[in-house]
């Protein structure tokens, strides 16, 4: 029998136990923080950390990551290459099936 990403979701506790750890980890808060010696000083983030992109929200954005790094083992976030610094997670884009470039 193989086992891939869909039969394994489809099975109830498989898919429980993802989505329980995927939607705890998408609704923490996400600070940024800047060390200066031994003090810890907020300072902003980046706009997509609230707002990946225009189909998905933060949550939504990191619960779709973390389901492919649990089903997976990897999750690839595309960033785009324009000025409007949007992302999207390619859940099923495994790392053979991934472009790289460097520079």
């Amino acid at each position: 029998m193989t086992v891939s990403q869909d039969t394994a979701l489809n099975l109830s506790a498989m898919y429980t136990c993802v989505s329980l750890i995927a939607d705890a980890v998408a609704a923490l808060p996400v600070d940024v923080v800047r060390t200066v010696g031994k003090v810890r000083e907020p300072v902003p983030g980046p706009a997509w950390l609230s707002q990946p992109n225009p189909f998905d929200t933060a949550f939504d954005f990191w619960h779709k990551v973390m389901t492919s790094l649990l089903t997976d083992g990897n999750a690839i976030i595309r960033v785009s290459s324009g000025g409007d610094a949007m992302v999207s997670p390619r859940t099923r884009l495994g790392l053979s099936q991934a472009v790289w470039r460097l520079g």
